[in-house]
């Protein structure tokens, strides 16, 4: 995914629910180092599922 912002939008606008993890989480609470991809962990409730479509 070049466009992560695009993304979480995109996520947040279908009332998918969801948390950032990993190296972008980090970043996010002021880690130094840069990463090219993010991770994201979701519910797997068929409602959220169903918002993923």
């Amino acid at each position: 995914m070049s466009d992560p912002l695009n993304l979480l939008e995109r996520l947040v606008r279908a009332g998918v629910q969801f948390t950032v993890v990993g190296d972008y989480a980090a970043v996010a609470h002021g880690c130094t180092y840069t990463t090219q991809d993010i991770d994201i962990c979701c519910e797997f409730s068929v409602a959220n599922l169903l918002a993923l479509q």
